[in-house]
């Protein structure tokens, strides 16, 4: 299906860009590192 297929493509490229900005940003980088704190917590309240 197109439709299908140029929606997963859009949504890929979408995430490329994402990547992009977490890996190049400084405000990025603090957004992973929080998520990473986060993720952290999360498992030790399991």
């Amino acid at each position: 299906d197109d439709g299908l297929t140029s929606t997963s493509r859009s949504v890929m490229k979408m995430f490329g860009e994402v990547k992009y900005f977490f890996e190049r940003d400084p405000l990025g980088q603090k957004v992973v590192d929080l998520l990473k704190e986060l993720e952290e917590v999360f498992q030790l309240l399991r």
